[in-house]
């Protein structure tokens, strides 16, 4: 019997026989990872629409940056060349 290198499942060899035994474990191990992935993603913000709180902070693009990148205030002040000091 071989094994997975990332998760460990049972990987029967070409002359192995296949017991339902391997495929129950490899798919409760595959349930568990599945279930932490869910868990790990269900905070994260809605791809499509996401909504940020708190100070939300970006890296600033270079001079001149004409991409689609997330343009903060430092960039705009570069840009304008004007400092405005908002309370």
């Amino acid at each position: 019997m071989l094994n997975t290198p990332n998760l460990n499942l049972n990987k029967p060899d070409r002359l192995d026989f296949v017991y339902v035994s391997d495929l129950n474990e490899n798919m409760d191990i595959l349930d568990n990872i599945i279930a932490i992935i869910n868990v790990n993603i269900s905070g994260k913000a809605d791809l499509h629409s996401p909504n940020f709180s708190g100070n939300p902070t970006v890296p600033t693009p270079p001079p001149g940056d004409i991409s689609f990148s997330i343009v903060n205030t430092e960039y705009l002040n570069m840009c304008l060349e004007v400092k405005v000091l908002v309370p």
